[in-house]
């Protein structure tokens, strides 16, 4: 998915480093990750996420390197190696993947996806799957203009995290959660910071609910 992908994405951008992505758009039989998993690369040869879960991630860093290095984008299909254990008759993920890889998308759809996800707002994100590959971003989906083939995810807002027990685990939890919305909710009281029932703030910008 663009969000669990994107901060590394936007931080290679913005220290002027190009960016490609794999998004798996189609697949034929199982597979260990949902339609959207995406891989990015960057131009210093890291990279993160994934496709598969291990399967095929060699074979799409390579497509994506070459996409990088001058490449035409395109649509191509992977499957699984064929380097397997004695007793495996096939591997988990044995269903062919098609992926499109991709330049990381410019300006202004990268700043589209960039405050929509900083600000929790929705965005449908679509690219076409036939050349140019265009990209094109808008609030609904009903809003996107029409390309032909193509791929389309929708962002939407994080929904609030509640912590019931205002204690120390909470606040390392409500911590790791930033920027997601997040209170603590203490129903048993005893604390220095909180009376029963009552909602004590998970730090400065944590909303409180009642």
């Amino acid at each position: 998915m663009l969000c669990e992908v994107w901060p590394f994405v936007d931080a290679h951008r913005r220290a002027g480093r190009p960016g490609a992505l794999a998004r798996l758009v189609g697949r034929d039989g199982p597979g260990s990750r949902p339609l959207g998993a995406t891989v990015a690369v960057a131009g210093d040869g890291t990279w993160r996420g994934s496709l598969s879960g291990g399967c095929v991630e060699g074979i799409v860093l390579e497509a994506a390197r070459a996409v990088l290095a001058g490449a035409a984008p395109h649509v191509t299909a992977v499957s699984p190696g064929d380097d397997f254990l004695p007793w495996e008759d096939a591997p988990a993920c044995a269903g062919e993947l098609r992926v499109l890889i991709t330049p990381a998308p410019p300006e202004p759809v990268h700043f589209a996806i960039t405050t929509a996800l900083a600000k929790d707002r929705p965005l449908t994100v679509r690219v076409g799957l036939r050349p140019p590959h265009r990209w094109s971003t808008a609030v609904t989906a009903g809003q996107l203009p029409d390309v032909g083939p193509a791929f389309s995810e929708e962002l939407t807002g994080r929904p609030l995290l509640l912590l019931v027990g205002a204690t120390d685990l909470a606040a390392v939890l409500a911590a790791l959660a930033l920027p997601r919305l997040a209170a603590f909710l203490d129903r048993d009281g005893g604390d220095d910071q909180s009376s029963s029932g009552k909602v004590v703030d998970a730090c400065p910008a944590c909303p409180t609910v009642s």
